[in-house]
């Protein structure tokens, strides 16, 4: 079983620049010849040297990827997990935007049935991250977001909040 890690954090309070290395601020950060990076919005990473670091899809032997469908991430985990093991650290960036990508491609749906899918899927992410090798830190980045009623910060995810 894998050591899984959220780091829920709202938007700009550096989830994603921690992952890298900060020479001025003595952060080592994540050592990209072990760790494969997922970036769900395909966005530039915040940290100098970035592009050299992650340049490589993991797909062709390297060490990033931009996948946002639950379903395509499953296979990238697997992949990474049966076949990738010279990869320690996974880091899924912005995992909140796998439940808002699927969402507003089923925005037009009227069943509620959507809902049950897109949270599927989030917690089949999850789980197979949680179940992945021994040696693997699963890592996921995601936003917060506060819910008024039960006074508490938690994981943001697509839906009204039921509390």
């Amino acid at each position: 079983m894998a050591i899984t890690i959220c780091v829920i954090g709202e938007s700009g309070t550096g989830k994603s620049t921690s992952t890298g290395r900060i020479p001025e601020l003595d952060i080592e950060g994540l050592d990209p010849k072990v760790t494969a990076f997922i970036n769900v919005m395909d966005k530039p990473l915040p940290f100098r040297g970035s592009k050299k670091s992650y340049g490589t899809k993991i797909s062709e032997g390297g060490n990033y990827a931009a996948v946002t469908d639950g379903i395509d991430m499953l296979g990238l985990l697997q992949h990474i997990n049966d076949t990738r093991l010279d990869i320690k650290n996974v880091v899924i960036d912005d995992f909140q935007f796998i439940m808002a990508d699927e969402f507003m491609k089923k925005a037009m749906i009227k069943s509620y049935d959507k809902f049950n899918e897109i949270g599927k899927h989030a917690y089949d992410v999850i789980t197979y991250g949680k179940n992945m090798r021994e040696d693997i830190n699963f890592i996921a980045l995601t936003h917060s977001d506060y819910d008024d009623k039960a006074g508490v910060h938690k994981m943001k995810t697509i839906g009204e909040h039921f509390a």
